[in-house]
């Protein structure tokens, strides 16, 4: 649930470092042919995260580059790990259900860039008993 969405979310520290940090990385950041951090990708994910972390309760990903230059957000926990990879035409989502018991189930989507709400509704799924992975 959202806490309030009308105003302007600041991002923590930790997680605004990160994307600076990100935002940096220049071509070959990985000694080989990775390409430099798309700026378009660090604002993607800065306006996805600021939508998702005023949701209630909020748990910040990891924010990992890309080597063709883009961001992936992702969330794991003991049962469950959930993927949003920046792509300029949209977010690619990956679920993933019983992470543990060597049975897992993969789940597949992807949303607008400017879909918050679909956003929204994968990481509910993520942080969340429910079952049912979100479709359109």
């Amino acid at each position: 649930m959202l806490a309030n969405s009308n105003q302007t979310q600041k991002l923590s520290p930790e997680l605004e470092a990160r994307l600076n940090e990100l935002s940096l990385l220049k071509n070959g950041w990985n000694e080989e042919d990775a390409v430099q951090t798309n700026p378009d990708a660090v604002e993607a994910a800065r306006n996805a995260l600021r939508h998702l972390s005023l949701l209630r309760p909020f748990q910040a990903p990891s924010i990992v580059p890309t080597f063709d230059g883009f961001l992936q957000l992702e969330w794991h926990n003991a049962i469950r790990s959930l993927e949003f990879e920046y792509t300029p035409e949209m977010w690619a989502i990956l679920g993933v259900a019983d992470v543990n018991t060597g049975h897992p189930i993969y789940n597949t989507a992807s949303a607008p860039l400017i879909a918050m709400e679909e956003l929204e509704k994968f990481y509910f799924w993520f942080s969340t008993d429910e079952l049912i992975w979100p479709s359109k």
